[in-house]
């Protein structure tokens, strides 16, 4: 009987061509809402990726970890301290010891927080409107939200997220947070699959980690699944890595990669690291077996005109707003 490792990689992939999802990734450039449209909104919020759609973004990327009772939650830190009032609220709760952990909270009481008003807080926070430079320029729906006794910004669950996301007609790149002290990483893993699976929208959804073993673990569960691989370093033999040992659809890499942003830009091609030369033609060749490449975190227009300079690349983003005109004409 021929085993599953023995399949044709290649008749393996040849599965997933009617995914919309990575059809219109191959025809890329397309504007990812990273965490929703979180410049303007408290990130991995339904309200983040309502504002990210009426953006115009093509989709919205969210993290999931898990709850202590087993429910994958959307958000990104693995402590519930920066991005809710976890602190205030459960002020002498002997879990503050540990630093808050998202393991350690039902997913009631992840959800009986307000996860909003941290997104008014000084720059120095980190994410808020004002880190963003956006203070003064928020929207009187979120401003009104947040100063409203009856309305409350909460924590989505999974199902929460994927809902919203087949409402809208919209895709989502669901992203699996693993961390090291955690051992519980394949239940995730699972649980995504399942819930994936129960609300029928395997064709609305990419799923990306830096873990390669839960995506292998995703990989053996259905071939039809689309998979991204997250990398934040260079590695050899990318293609290879990607569609004949993951047998993954998609590569998602750092601006930085490529030279573009912050300390690592430049502006002579020759004064470039031989890695990131070797970065750019990697690129070239991805396109040409057809692994859409995917490009964090890009809120500078100048940055997004760099990287589609260099290739049809398409780009996570926390402000839609200003890279879809750069986008659009990719």
């Amino acid at each position: 009987m021929t085993q599953k490792k023995n399949q044709d990689p290649i008749a393996v992939q040849n599965s997933r061509q009617s995914h919309p999802f990575l059809e219109q990734l191959k025809d890329a450039p397309l504007c990812l809402a990273h965490r929703g449209a979180s410049a303007f909104w408290p990130e991995n919020t339904l309200e983040a990726a309502q504002a990210g759609y009426q953006a115009g973004a093509h989709a919205w990327e969210f993290d999931v970890q898990l709850s202590r009772d087993g429910h994958p939650v959307v958000i990104h830190d693995q402590s519930l301290i920066r991005t809710t009032d976890v602190a205030e609220r459960f002020k002498n709760d002997p879990r503050a010891q540990s630093g808050f952990m998202v393991r350690d909270f039902d997913l009631v009481e992840i959800q009986s927080l307000d996860s909003g008003q941290w997104f008014l807080e000084p720059a120095t926070k980190g994410r808020t409107a004002a880190y963003f430079g956006n203070r003064e320029k928020l929207s009187q729906t979120l401003i009104e939200t947040l100063g409203s006794n009856s309305q409350r910004i909460q924590v989505p669950s999974l199902r929460e997220a994927l809902d919203l996301t087949i409402r809208i007609d919209w895709f989502a790149n669901i992203e699996i947070k693993t961390f090291k002290d955690v051992t519980d990483n394949r239940k995730l893993a699972e649980l995504v699959y399942e819930a994936v699976q129960a609300m029928q929208c395997r064709e609305r959804v990419l799923i990306s980690s830096f873990d390669m073993e839960v995506l292998k673990q995703l990989r053996k569960r259905d071939h039809r699944l689309a998979l991204g691989v997250l990398a934040d370093i260079p590695f050899p033999d990318l293609d290879f890595v990607i569609r004949n040992e993951m047998d993954a659809d998609t590569y998602h890499f750092s601006a930085a990669m490529l030279g573009i942003g912050g300390k690592c830009q430049s502006t002579k091609i020759q004064d470039l690291p031989l890695s990131i030369l070797t970065q750019r033609e990697i690129l070239r060749q991805l396109r040409l077996k057809s692994i859409p490449a995917l490009v964090y975190t890009v809120n500078n227009p100048a940055d997004a005109r760099a990287l589609l300079e260099i290739d049809r690349i398409s780009i996570f983003s926390d402000d839609v707003q200003a890279l879809l005109p750069v986008i659009s004409v990719g």
